[in-house]
């Protein structure tokens, strides 16, 4: 009758005989995409009987059906063990599986997806969540208000933690330390401040054993300036290199194998992990 798939790339919607299940005033069936942190509605259509239709994004994004009246009939959730990525997975089982997880996030944006997202939804770990844009940070702090297990920081995170500029996008979803970085992938008007930044390593906790982040080419960066004991109290690092070049991802995949990490990479995101 109703066929919801999430595919890699998209999620696609097919209608069968609906007249055989719903009356002529339930119809047409009105679908609706949101957001699974806060219910953003990110688009919606209405679809008679044989039909079919496909919004071009997967991640975090449920699916809600009501009927023409305004009735709501289901909603199809993402699920990480279904939908998610072997990274989502790969951290959501790792909390699921160690006492007192407690992981740092790193370039969270707006907390409205990222592989941290699920566990932090949960309750599965505590997190200490940093953003540095401001604009992102009111955001998140919105979307996590009721989350007892988070702490949130709007700061700036480098690798010696000195005063640097802070480039960033019209809308602050891009920002970064790098001005090729934001150059490359932003088309909003882009703004350029000093700005104070806190030592990465000096974040690392000894009761914190993940990390995550997400700092728009700097990543690699932050992972090398850890000393070995800050990096043997870790089981699970994930990283974005999208904006590192192809030197770079090898140096990082060589030195974590040295540090007794398995290494995987995928669509950009990097992820080291202990047996």
């Amino acid at each position: 009758m109703i066929k919801i798939n999430y595919n890699k790339e998209n999620i696609q919607i097919t209608t069968l005989n609906l007249e055989d299940v719903f009356s002529e005033s339930q119809l047409p069936l009105h679908f609706t995409f949101v957001r699974q942190v806060n219910n953003k509605k990110l688009w919606d259509i209405r679809l008679m009987a044989n039909s079919w239709a496909t919004f071009p994004d997967t991640e975090m994004v449920d699916v809600i059906i009501n009927d023409n009246t305004g009735k709501h009939l289901f909603t199809r959730k993402w699920n990480v063990l279904m939908e998610g990525s072997l990274i989502y997975q790969k951290l959501w089982n790792f909390c699921n599986n160690i006492e007192n997880s407690k992981g740092l996030v790193i370039g969270t944006h707006n907390g409205e997806f990222g592989e941290w997202v699920p566990t932090a939804l949960k309750e599965q770990s505590e997190m200490v969540l940093v953003e540095a844009s401001k604009k992102q940070f009111e955001e998140l702090c919105n979307n996590f208000k009721y989350n007892k297990r988070v702490s949130l920081m709007n700061e700036l995170v480098t690798a010696d933690g000195e005063d640097v500029l802070f480039y960033e996008g019209g809308l602050g979803y891009t920002n970064t330390i790098l001005k090729r970085v934001i150059e490359y992938w932003e088309t909003e008007p882009i703004t350029e401040s000093l700005r104070s930044s806190i030592k990465f390593s000096d974040l690392i906790t000894p009761d914190i054993n993940w990390v995550h982040m997400d700092v728009e080419g700097i990543d690699i960066q932050l992972i090398m300036s850890l000393s070995d004991e800050k990096l043997d109290q870790l089981g699970l690092i994930i990283y974005e290199y999208n904006n590192s070049g192809p030197e770079e991802r090898v140096t990082i995949q060589n030195y974590l194998t040295e540090k007794g990490f398995t290494n995987y990479m995928e669509g950009g995101v990097g992820m080291a992990f202990k047996k």
